[in-house]
């Protein structure tokens, strides 16, 4: 079985999805309604929450296998939940997996938006190396 998924932070890119799961997935841009992607305190990449009126743009990955699926729920922090969202992409309107951050956690929020092309430009290298070092981990 496989299933979509969406991404709103660092998985956003696709040699961030390459070097968690090892693979690449179709994809296409995507926006969530009633959702805003802010940063985390002391982090490099955001955490999705519910909020009316705003609208967190991401990306939609088509047919995620379960492999997949289970190394980015390992990925994901503890205080984000996988939570199926309605998203609205060049294709139409989809469901997918997406990891919000928990009621418990939204402590850990910023309040400021995430900045994509910021941590494009300033932090992407960096974090690769990181994202790496996770996927040989798991090979261990």
């Amino acid at each position: 079985m496989s299933i979509n998924v969406f991404t709103y932070g660092s998985l956003m890119h696709p040699e961030v999805m390459r070097a968690v799961t090892g693979r690449i997935f179709a994809c296409e841009t995507a926006t969530l309604d009633d959702h805003r992607r802010l940063g985390l305190k002391d982090c490099l990449y955001p955490g999705l929450v519910a909020c009316p009126g705003h609208r967190a743009e991401g990306v939609l990955w088509r047919d995620v296998d379960e492999l997949a699926l289970a190394t980015l729920d390992r990925f994901e922090d503890d205080f984000y939940e996988r939570r199926v969202v309605r998203v609205q992409s060049e294709s139409g309107v989809a469901d997918a997996h997406a990891w919000v951050v928990r009621d418990d956690d939204r402590w850990r929020l910023n309040t400021t938006d995430w900045d994509y092309p910021m941590f494009c430009s300033r932090d992407l290298a960096g974090y690769l190396r990181e994202c790496r070092s996770f996927r040989r981990t798991l090979a261990e």
